[in-house]
């Protein structure tokens, strides 16, 4: 039993509107709030790299809480863009943010990778440790094809955190993944497959690539049923639910789900019009956002819902 005592973020200060893209690729403001629904979004500077994002979504949610950084037991950072292939990232923050106490590793499952790192939270807080902080960020900035029209006007970098102690209130955590989608969303170089070279640098294997239509059609046809599944495993009802917090991919297909699932739209909170798709980050920064604006209140039961790359999928449902 875990109880959240905290949430935090950061979004860097460099806002990116779409007027930015319009001048450099072909593309209107127009067709990517209605495409999409973005209108800003924000770029980490040149001197900040994902850790920094994260320690100070870190710091933020740890403020709230009351909680000194030396005090905290553990550290999960999900994230898809990390500093280096290794050490981890998760390490690197720890230093940043001075939590000399704490044990820490990265989980990496694209944008469900928040929904991963929460869970194996939810098992650690309360038998191996009593606290622990899980983060999301991202600086997708870092990894866009700047002459990729489909791609590149959809990300924004940002953290998000929570902060987690051993409490009363139950987990339930739904993860499920289809590798026979591996190919239709990745970053294909940097790794053992194919190591950073001059082909792979010229060929611009070293950014984000995209199949729209397969994530369209994987996103808003295959997670409302599997959110149905992971419902109906925990025994609850889609209706009885008081908060839905979605990855914020597009808020079309946000839309879209929710239509699917009957869930009315006073249910759910986005952020992508002013941050862009912060992939595993997208989540915290949203929570973070409802429970800042009182839209999430205290006793609200929530449910996360996660899914990208992989394929893979996660969903939390928890009380506040």
């Amino acid at each position: 039993m875990v109880s959240i005592i905290s949430t935090g973020a950061y979004l860097p200060d460099k806002v990116v509107p779409n007027s930015y893209f319009e001048e450099r690729i072909d593309t209107t403001d127009k067709w990517i709030r209605e495409k999409i629904g973005i209108k800003n979004r924000r770029f980490l500077r040149s001197d900040q790299a994902t850790s920094d994002l994260a320690t100070f979504a870190a710091l933020d949610c740890l403020t709230k809480a009351k909680i000194n950084p030396k005090e905290v037991e553990m550290i999960i950072l999900a994230t898809t863009t990390p500093d280096l292939i290794a050490p981890s990232t998760a390490c690197i923050t720890q230093m940043k943010m001075g939590a000399k106490n704490a044990g820490v590793f990265d989980v990496m499952n694209f944008c469900s990778s928040f929904n991963y790192a929460l869970a194996v939270t939810s098992r650690f807080v309360g038998n191996e440790v009593q606290n622990a902080l899980v983060i999301g960020a991202e600086a997708y900035s870092r990894f866009l094809d700047f002459s990729d029209r489909k791609t590149c006007v959809i990300f924004g970098d940002g953290a998000g955190a929570i902060f987690l102690k051993e409490g009363d209130s139950a987990f339930f955590n739904y993860l499920k993944s289809d590798g026979n989608g591996w190919n239709m969303i990745q970053i294909p170089s940097g790794g053992a497959r194919y190591p950073a070279s001059y082909e792979t640098v010229s060929m611009g294997m070293h950014t984000f690539k995209m199949g729209g239509k397969g994530v369209w059609n994987f996103a808003t046809q295959r997670i409302p049923k599997e959110v149905l599944k992971a419902f109906k495993k925990a025994k609850f009802s889609v209706e009885d639910r008081d908060f839905f917090i979605f990855h914020q991919a597009n808020l079309r297909i946000i839309r879209e789900i929710m239509t699917s699932l009957g869930i009315p739209e006073y249910k759910t909170h986005t952020t992508i019009e002013e941050y862009g798709n912060t992939a595993c980050a997208s989540i915290p920064i949203t929570l973070n956002d409802a429970v800042e604006k009182g839209k999430v209140r205290r006793g609200d039961v929530i449910a996360l819902i996660g899914f990208g790359g992989g394929l893979a999928w996660g969903i939390n449902i928890f009380e506040y």
